[in-house]
């Protein structure tokens, strides 16, 4: 038989995850949302330079070929930004997660190992 205080620390803890592993899907729902606009978003600018071909701006008449070249510029300059985005984007879910996984350890007295 467990002494009342056992319950309710037991009550407690449950509640205390139900309420992480709420915050966990609002966490991976926001970072997946984020994710999928940064997709479509780097599909788009890939598919407009594949539309530009360097050489054929080199070999392009002067001002109009340099245009060109400014351009595919700006759209490699694009797509390095949104690449580095998702990159941020999944690192930031990941802290996420391990700080989570720390507080559910934390708030259940779970012992916590260093190293």
């Amino acid at each position: 038989m467990l002494p009342r205080g056992a319950s309710a620390l037991e009550s407690a803890q449950t509640q205390f995850k139900k309420t992480l592993f709420r915050i966990e899907i609002g966490q991976e729902v926001t970072a997946n949302v984020r994710k999928q606009t940064l997709m479509e978003q780097l599909y788009e600018v890939t598919e407009e330079r594949s539309h530009h071909n360097e050489e054929k701006a080199l070999a392009g008449a002067g001002r109009r070929g340099n245009q060109e070249l400014e351009l595919i510029k700006k759209l490699d300059e694009t797509i390095d930004e949104i690449q580095k985005e998702i990159q941020e984007n999944e690192k930031q879910l990941s802290d996420e997660m391990k700080s989570n996984a720390y507080d559910l350890k934390v708030n259940t007295g779970k012992k916590i190992v260093y190293g």
